[in-house]
């Protein structure tokens, strides 16, 4: 059934970086760079949507359960209305899937192979999931090898300029 919660990436940016903020931390340089083209980029995501539907939000490998031939989603607690592109974003940057797996998931879901634009879009919503979830390592304050952030970042940033 639909929601009335929509979700808002750019207010999920903010309450990261407000929470590193209360915390006395300033997000990192490498982050901070990536910011406007981040903000940018969702601005220029919302204006052109327009497939709202209830999406999981969270579709890491974690929140999901295979019995039998079922795929059951787990843990509905970032449950909202939103893109279905931002849902594949996640298992697709959070599995690491390379371009043959992201290109099979896209079909299975549109039941056809996808068309550069939907390619693109998947593309420009993974860069939004990356960054936010690089905020998320820093104001949880998960526990990250050192240099992963940075390193992450600096992937985020190729990406940019090499999609």
């Amino acid at each position: 059934p639909r929601l009335h919660h929509r979700l808002d990436l750019g207010e999920r940016i903010l309450r990261l970086e407000k929470t590193l903020v209360q915390r006395g931390e300033a997000v990192p340089r490498v982050l901070q760079g990536l910011r406007g083209q981040v903000l940018s980029l969702l601005d220029m995501l919302r204006s052109g949507e327009r497939l709202i539907t209830l999406c999981h939000n969270d579709l890491l490998a974690a929140n999901r359960l295979r019995s039998g031939d079922t795929l059951w989603a787990l843990d509905w607690e970032y449950c909202a209305m939103g893109s279905p592109w931002y849902d594949l974003a996640v298992t697709t940057c959070g599995d690491s899937l390379g371009e043959r797996e992201t290109a099979e998931l896209v079909r299975a879901y549109l039941g056809r192979p996808p068309g550069a634009a939907e390619l693109a879009r998947l593309a420009d919503y993974s860069r939004v999931y990356r960054y936010l979830e690089l905020l998320w390592y820093l104001a949880l304050q998960k526990h990250t090898e050192a240099g992963f952030v940075e390193q992450r970042a600096a992937e985020l940033a190729d990406a940019w300029t090499n999609p």
